[in-house]
């Protein structure tokens, strides 16, 4: 199941639904509390209003599609062109989110991603 985030642990309901459940996610969850989560949840707090710094399953998608654009636009150059982005990502195997990916993404060999979901310990 997928799904968890902010949005589901505020529900009383949800959360009791919940139990017994396993959810994937691929990308880091804050409990792990690293440096990339621990940085995540501060930005929630500060610019998203977040009470409890836990993305929603919506925020933590938005963060990622934010991030990589931002990772594309610094290394291809903010002037870039979206063929000059295009052409960067497909030389790039060095993307993580910061962090909050399992694993470096390889964008020079499409399907090879590397290990795609969090495991628990």
């Amino acid at each position: 199941m997928t799904g968890y985030g902010a949005d589901i642990l505020a529900s009383p309901a949800a959360v009791q639904a919940g139990q017994g459940m396993s959810f994937a996610t691929n990308y880091a969850p804050t409990e792990l509390n690293s440096a990339a989560t621990r940085a995540q949840s501060a930005a929630l707090k500060q610019y998203a209003g977040s009470t409890s710094g836990l993305p929603s399953f919506s925020q933590a998608y938005g963060w990622l599609a934010a991030d990589v654009f931002l990772y594309a636009l610094e290394n291809a150059g903010c002037d870039a062109s979206q063929a000059d982005i295009l052409k960067f990502m497909n030389t790039s195997d060095q993307y993580d989110a910061g962090g909050l990916l399992p694993d470096k993404q390889d964008f020079t060999k499409p399907g090879s991603g590397g290990k795609c979901y969090f495991s628990p310990p």
